[in-house]
């Protein structure tokens, strides 16, 4: 009988290659409904109007994930298009200057 049991074992440097399929799979995954988001993004206090801004949702899990990836898309707009974002967007005081502040 064969033994279907996976390691997940990191030893040295090297994912066991399960591991790293499943990795991949999850960023797939993952990659694809962000990409799947309407543009222009929402911005991150519509999206997640419960997160204060120094809210610890936006360092883990969902709001940290979205969040890595409304600076990507930002950054990709030529700057013309950003400032016109930035005028277009209703922003709460707390958020007041974080569009502007966003760098590579």
């Amino acid at each position: 009988m064969k033994n279907n049991k996976k390691s997940w074992k990191i030893e040295g440097d090297t994912l066991p290659a399960d591991l790293r399929e499943k990795l991949k799979d999850v960023f797939r995954q993952s990659q694809n409904e962000l990409d799947a988001l309407p543009r222009p993004l929402t911005p991150p206090w519509e999206m997640f109007p419960d997160y204060a801004r120094t809210s610890m949702g936006w360092r883990m899990g969902s709001g940290e994930t979205f969040m890595d990836y409304f600076r990507e898309w930002f950054l990709s707009l030529p700057l013309d298009e950003r400032q016109d974002y930035i005028n277009s967007t209703t922003i709460p005081d707390e958020w007041v200057g974080w569009l502007e502040g966003i760098h590579p």
